[in-house]
């Protein structure tokens, strides 16, 4: 090998690695922003429709949680949920607890076709994040082969079915939706400090 092919295989793998390490995240990135700002708007064209109020809680609650995930989605990652899991289980966070609470009881004030639509927005936005773990993880992508081969020969030799995927990821989206909401009162109380 010469060295000038030699340096013209650096230069490649160095263009790769800034290919896959900075566009393709900067990508992912912008296309979950995409996705959740389509679900925003069609959940205040809901509310501009006068299907429910504004002033609602529980369409406060979901559009601050989507505000802070629009925010914030470099911070949704595997790692940061398995992390986030991991904490979770060791030392349970109240603050998490408490707004799952909160969210619950602000769902069931809502008359049932309000409260049928903004658990379908909640769903929705449930899947989008699971999608976007899935779509971009190749380590997921390993361990969800393993999870379906594992679940397929459960499946045989118990003659049941597994749960589905979005359904096994809920604690982990909930936890992620809690931390988003967080962050977004937080700020809030920030800004209403320096004003």
């Amino acid at each position: 090998m010469t060295i000038g092919a030699a340096l013209d295989m650096i230069l490649s793998l160095f263009i790769l690695w800034i290919v896959i390490f900075y566009c393709w995240r900067y990508y992912r990135i912008d296309s979950l922003r995409n996705e959740l700002f389509a679900l925003r708007n069609e959940l205040f064209d809901y509310a501009a429709t006068g299907m429910i109020s504004f002033g609602d809680p529980a369409y406060n609650m979901l559009r601050n949680v989507m505000n802070g995930i629009i925010r914030f989605p470099h911070r949704v990652s595997l790692f940061s949920i398995t992390m986030v899991l991991v904490a979770q289980r060791i030392s349970r966070n109240p603050g998490y607890e408490l707004a799952q609470q909160k969210w619950t009881l602000a769902i069931h004030r809502l008359e049932e076709p309000q409260r049928a639509y903004i658990i379908q927005i909640n769903n929705r936005l449930s899947t989008i994040l699971a999608k976007n773990l899935t779509k971009h993880s190749p380590v997921l992508w390993v361990a969800l082969v393993i999870h379906m081969v594992a679940s397929a020969i459960q499946g045989l030799v118990r003659g049941t079915k597994s749960e589905q995927f979005e359904q096994q990821i809920r604690p982990a989206v909930n936890l992620i939706e809690a931390q988003a909401l967080e962050a977004q009162e937080s700020e809030l109380r920030l800004c209403e400090m320096a004003a």
